[in-house]
């Protein structure tokens, strides 16, 4: 908890004078009172004096001393049951009932529509074109995502490193010469990162918190562009802020130490030091209100300007996007967000991609209690998993099934089957693990060009009982006996010379593998 003073409120921004500088652009913060936490708003800018834009709703009193707490996973909440809200009491606008009726009415509506995109190349740091193309699979999938239409999803599969990232960068910025405003979301920032970095700057936008970003992202993110932007023009006014701030502590200090001397001696009284208090008081005031109208104006500028915004799911519902909408949005990790966390992003736009992996780790559900009336209730499935689900009861009944790679027409499912991240053993196992798309198997492509030549350690940490099971189903992946290290044999010249150019490459690899714990309670391998 940190206690904060209301130094100023000008329509829905508040300055807080805060005794610690824990808060930082992108926090969502909740107002403590007694035992009880309500989300309060968004920081613009952090420090000392912090610029928070309120909620809807929300009221401070100038001159107030307040207690504020990070709160994001409580607005991350509220955000979900408010939307909860809003469809049950029937307030959704037609846009955003389309998103709800592909959960809850299985109202599925597939493109069969394919587009070209203007290149192919895989896109580099900053929005450079590549020297390699994507393959036909990544291909395939950008035309699926070009050629949809309003109130069309897509799901987009592939295990990991078969591109999912360059399809995501690509397909957004294809959009964005459409003439399209697309959205690209994730739980994650690293998710969210990883594909902005493969944009042009100019036209690609970061809302988030910049701490929880990487430094590469930097010049993409809204406070850095706003201040780039607002130049000489804010230095300025900021520096007047100070030496205002500066001026009202020494007169303040000054007039508590006159008034205790007039209490302990007598003397004449201080309408001076009190005048010119008030008169810096109402500067500054001034000031602070100047800058952030040229704060909020700039802000909301570059978010209508941006052809791409990056953001998290729950960052997409709060200020400054929370009123922003999109022709598309492409959600990364989606089988890692639960069903109301990706509704977060998908009511934002009319059309949606979804991409993931529904063999990897689903999301993390808590309960209140340890068994509930209701089992399914907690079945971990995410958004992705049980839109991959009912795609596949579709295609069963078109019978369409058997078609490669969920290229059938009708088809919700585009899949990228060159994995280019292992090598061929590797590559195998992850084949034997993920039968996407009625059985598709998985391609080792890797890079020579990038390939690294230090060995990546691997360590595992197995609960009791579990290393034999997994051994024993391990198959290819020829783990070793515990608590040794198995150095995997290199590859020959002419292996190598088989995988074409087109992806990473991590070889060899080498496994420690901890003898199991006593102290963590066995699980049955799925």
């Amino acid at each position: 908890l940190v206690q904060c003073k209301v130094e100023t409120v000008s329509g829905d921004l508040a300055t807080l004078e805060c005794r610690a500088s824990i808060f930082d652009e992108g926090d969502a913060v909740a107002l403590v009172e007694g035992d009880q936490a309500r989300p309060l708003g968004v920081v613009v800018t952090g420090g000392e004096h912090v610029l928070v834009r309120l909620f809807w709703g929300v009221e401070l009193e100038e001159g107030a001393e307040i207690w504020l707490r990070e709160a994001e996973q409580l607005v991350s909440y509220d955000l979900q049951l408010k939307l909860l809200r809003r469809y049950s009491g029937g307030e959704l606008t037609e846009r955003e009932k389309r998103a709800f009726r592909v959960f809850f009415e299985n109202a599925i509506k597939v493109g069969k529509i394919e587009k070209r995109a203007s290149s192919y190349r895989i896109l580099e740091p900053g929005g450079r074109e590549g020297r390699y193309e994507l393959d036909e699979y990544q291909r395939r999938a950008v035309e699926r995502i070009l050629g949809l239409q309003e109130g069309e999803l897509l799901l987009i599969v592939g295990p990991p490193g078969t591109g999912k990232t360059r399809v995501i960068a690509r397909a957004a910025l294809e959009l964005a010469k459409r003439g399209e405003k697309v959205l690209v979301a994730s739980h994650t920032n690293r998710a969210v990162d990883n594909v902005l970095e493969l944009l042009p700057v100019e036209i690609t936008l970061r809302v988030g918190r910049p701490e929880k970003v990487h430094e590469r992202i930097r010049p993409y993110m809204l406070s850095y562009k706003v201040r780039g932007r607002l130049g000489e023009r804010l230095k300025t006014l900021e520096e007047e802020i100070r030496k205002l701030r500066k001026e009202r502590s020494k007169l303040r200090k000054l007039l508590r130490e006159l008034r205790e001397e007039r209490r302990r001696k007598g003397g004449p009284g201080t309408p001076g030091i009190e005048r010119r208090l008030k008169e810096v008081e109402r500067e500054l005031k001034e000031r602070i209100e100047e800058r952030n109208e040229m704060l909020r104006e700039e802000s909301e500028k570059l978010v209508g300007e941006a052809r791409i915004i990056g953001s998290t799911l729950v960052k997409c519902g709060l200020p400054p996007l929370d009123k922003v909408s999109f022709d598309t949005v492409i959600i990364d990790e989606a089988s890692q967000a639960a069903v109301t966390l990706t509704l977060l992003g998908m009511v934002r736009a009319g059309k949606w991609v979804l991409v993931g992996d529904h063999r990897q780790l689903p999301p993390v559900f808590r309960t209140l209690g340890e068994t509930v009336e209701n089992p399914e209730a907690l079945d971990p499935l995410s958004a992705f998993n049980r839109l991959i689900e009912r795609a596949r009861l579709r295609r069963d009944e078109t019978g369409k099934g058997k078609e490669a790679n969920g290229f059938a027409p009708g088809c919700a499912r585009a899949c990228l089957s060159y994995e280019g991240r292992s090598d061929g053993e590797a590559s195998r196992a992850i084949t034997k693990r993920h039968l996407h798309c009625g059985g598709a198997h998985i391609t080792c492509r890797p890079s020579l060009a990038t390939m690294r030549e230090e060995k990546v350690k691997v360590t595992v940490h197995m609960p009791l009982g579990l290393y034999e099971k997994v051994r024993a189903r391990a198959g290819s992946l020829s783990l070793p006996p515990q608590g040794h290290v198995h150095d995997e044999a290199e590859r020959t010249e002419e292996e190598h010379e088989s995988c074409p150019e087109g992806g990473k490459h991590t070889s060899p690899l080498r496994v420690l593998v901890h003898p199991p714990s006593r102290h963590t309670a066995e699980r049955e391998v799925n």
